[in-house]
């Protein structure tokens, strides 16, 4: 994924874009991370008690150029994050998704039931009308910034039964807290005054202002 920075590898699929797709911004298709996901797959076989591994997949992620089964699409059907309608937008993530979420079951089932995993996303999938921003404070909506913020935490573990928490939890205190059990319990116990909430970056990436999550969210479950 760091081929991404280059300008030489990455100008030319832009030129492209420009010159016949210039509703699309573009960059390179995200095939290393199945490569990757493969190899990690492989080395997880042959993993020893004890042995950890830390992974960064930037997948799913703009562009959306992957099929469910993820072959690669027509250039001309790839979808990026910023660009096009929203629906067809959403559409190519979740194609992205469903080829991810395959790949992850190979990852599983090769670390075997009695590996500890956790699977966190980095963020929300940031397809949103405003993109959220302390610049654009007042100017997003809640679904805007529930789409750039809500990610994933999920664990799997030997001893712990299968369920879901719906709070809006913070993920570090997640993992403080199931590292503090010897991993051996996912209840996370918070502050009665403790309020959800996210900081918002400024144009340089740096975080200059918080922000509660909206009350509503998540939506508690119903049955």
């Amino acid at each position: 994924e760091f081929s991404k920075l280059s300008m030489a590898l990455t100008m030319p699929a832009a030129l492209y874009h420009r010159l016949f797709h210039p509703s699309q911004t573009v960059v390179l298709p995200p095939l290393g991370p199945l490569a990757d996901l493969d190899r990690l797959a492989d080395e997880l076989r042959a993993a020893n008690p004890g042995d950890a591994y830390f992974v960064h997949v930037l997948l799913p992620h703009s562009p959306y150029a992957l099929n469910e089964d993820c072959s690669l699409r027509k250039l001309a059907d790839w979808k990026d994050q910023w660009n096009g309608p929203k629906r067809e937008r959403v559409i190519g993530y979740l194609r992205q998704l469903t080829c991810l979420n395959g790949k992850l079951e190979a990852v599983f089932d090769a670390a075997g039931r009695n590996a500890i995993v956790i699977l966190q996303g980095d963020h929300g999938y940031r397809i949103a009308d405003i993109e959220p921003s302390a610049e654009t404070l007042g100017a997003f909506s809640e679904r805007d910034l529930i789409a750039g913020h809500s990610t994933l935490f999920a664990i799997r573990a030997p001893g712990i039964a299968p369920g879901y928490d719906r709070r809006a939890l913070p993920g570090w205190e997640i993992l403080r807290q199931f590292a503090m059990s010897d991993f051996r319990t996912v209840s996370v116990s918070l502050a009665p005054d403790f309020v959800p909430s996210i900081m918002l970056n400024d144009g340089d990436w740096k975080p200059v202002k918080r922000l509660p999550l909206p009350t509503g969210w998540p939506v508690p479950a119903t049955h």
